[in-house]
């Protein structure tokens, strides 16, 4: 492979985080079957289509797209073979892993002992509360810092971490990466995925606590997701979820198109109290209007029932800041635009807004008995973040 030039097929959302997670000095170029895209650049790459390769083997090739089955075929028509001359950017996560039993000296270290202070699970109803939990568990933080510390730098790797993932029940040499970061360290709430399911930390936090709730009650769950490794992890513990996407505004609430239902979270089709249940992860942030999104799962709630979500969240701002706003059926850009992973879009998913601790006076004020955040935080299990949050609320 050193003999050989690296290049990057798909020059959307998924490439220009690669890009930016490091693989800028090892890429030198970058392939999309896009002739929209073809001779323009993403960062400082310039895009090329299939046709202006003339020799295959001259590269390595990792696909930086979600349709790598439709890509692999057409690679393997090029005479290419599948772990040799290119991988998906998915299996690129499960190369051999490295630094295994460093992490575990350095636990041992930090947390002399104190084995309860590998886990965290608690509520908060403030950001007072949480600062004073991140006091309490100051020995938590401090092994994150180190564990920065151990992987920083690490541009256009990936690392490993040794755990436990509770989503397939087995121990797993969890992959670390770069790519939703600036590369100097990893975002571990967006990293440590499970070789086995392919889901990060926050996803299996998601699915863990979900399924340990309904999986045994029969109780009816709907995620506002549905082509996800997520959703389908919860299919195999739930089988009655229900999953959605939204498709666009061509598509009204409750239409099934290929299979895949569409929902506007801020108007769903469901009747009122249809859910014991419902889950969302890092969609709010993505909706013009949260709060009628709330009013709407509110609405579809039985009574007692939860909502439970998560959202990136500012955790040293009180107040939620608007980033666009829609005005005379335009977008507004009150700040500049930010872009996260959409599984239906390689140009990603607009962000709306930066949230701070008042979205629980809005879960509140929305109606809701009860709303707080859940705090977790397990070295067992690869769940790190600066102590994360997921919230609920109760109808």
């Amino acid at each position: 492979m050193k003999e050989r030039e690296i290049a990057l097929w798909g020059g959307g959302f998924l490439c220009r985080n690669w890009l930016d997670g490091g693989f800028d000095k090892l890429v030198n170029v970058v392939i999309d079957n896009n002739p929209e895209r073809a001779s323009k650049v993403v960062g400082d790459k310039k895009i090329v289509a299939p046709n202006d390769i003339t020799n295959w083997k001259a590269y390595f090739i990792i696909i930086t797209s979600n349709y790598y089955d439709e890509i692999s075929e057409q690679l393997s028509e090029y005479g290419l073979v599948k772990g040799v001359d290119f991988v998906s950017y998915i299996d690129y996560m499960r190369l051999p892993p490295e630094m295994i039993g460093i992490t575990e000296a350095i636990c041992d270290i930090v947390f002399d002992g104190e084995e309860e202070k590998k886990e965290i699970f608690e509520k908060v109803y403030t950001r007072e509360e949480y600062e004073k939990l991140c006091e309490k568990y100051y020995k938590a933080i401090r092994f994150e810092f180190a564990l920065n510390k151990l992987y920083q730098e690490k541009k256009g790797k990936r690392v490993a971490y040794h755990g436990y993932c509770d989503v397939c029940e087995r121990d797993a040499d969890f992959s670390v990466d770069y790519i939703w970061t600036d590369g100097f360290m990893p975002a571990w709430r967006e990293t440590v995925f499970c070789p086995y399911c392919n889901c990060n930390s926050r996803m299996r936090f998601m699915i863990q606590r979900i399924s340990h709730q309904y999986s045994s009650t029969g109780a009816k769950v709907y995620i506002c997701e549905q082509v996800t490794k997520t959703y389908n992890e919860l299919k195999k513990k739930l089988p009655n979820i229900v999953g959605s996407e939204y498709l666009g505004d061509a598509y009204k609430s409750g239409d099934v198109v290929d299979g895949i239902m569409h929902q506007d979270v801020m108007n769903l089709s469901f009747a009122d109290e249809s859910f014991d249940c419902i889950a969302s992860l890092d969609v709010y942030e993505h909706i013009s209007d949260f709060r009628k999104a709330f009013m709407e799962a509110y609405r579809c709630l039985k009574s007692k029932g939860k909502l439970l979500f998560s959202i990136p969240l500012f955790k040293d701002k009180d107040e939620i800041v608007p980033r666009t706003t829609i005005k005379d059926g335009k977008l507004e850009y009150l700040l500049p635009k930010v872009y996260h992973g959409n599984p239906l879009s390689e140009d990603g998913s607009l962000v709306f807004t930066d949230f701070g601790w008042d979205i629980l006076d809005v879960l509140r004020d929305v109606g809701f008995s009860d709303a707080y955040a859940i705090v977790y935080f397990s070295v067992k299990r690869g769940y790190f973040g600066e102590l994360p949050i997921v919230f609920e609320a109760i109808k």
